[in-house]
């Protein structure tokens, strides 16, 4: 069994040293139009990155239920903690949120031009 002879190919989409300046900033500008969409997203872009954001707490809770129901029921409970636990970061997350706009911070004056 042989190797097959080596033959060149034509430039594919990525960077080179034989790149020219220009072809490197077709390909940053194609990079930016993608990502420009931000402030309008798309669904299937906001369950991709809401997956993402939160693998670790579906992980935590998916894997042990998975255990509970294949091995021992006892995983269960790791799985009911960490889904309390997830819970409880988010609504933390949500009134800290809520505090910091209902609020004015250093500095900065309130409604009625007045500092605290």
């Amino acid at each position: 069994m042989s190797t097959p002879d080596h033959h060149t190919t034509p430039a594919t989409d990525h960077s080179g040293p034989d790149d020219t300046a220009a072809e490197v900033e077709v390909r940053r500008a194609r990079d930016a139009a993608l990502y420009a969409r931000v402030a309008h997203p798309t669904r299937t872009t906001t369950v991709i990155s809401w997956l993402g954001w939160h693998a670790g707490e579906l992980t935590g809770i998916g894997l042990p239920a998975a255990l509970a129901a294949t091995t021992w029921p006892g995983f269960s409970v790791l799985s009911v903690l960490t889904a309390l636990a997830w819970a409880g970061h988010e609504a933390r997350q949500r009134l800290r949120a809520r505090s910091d706009t209902a609020r004015p911070g250093p500095g900065e004056s309130d409604v009625e031009g007045e500092g605290r």
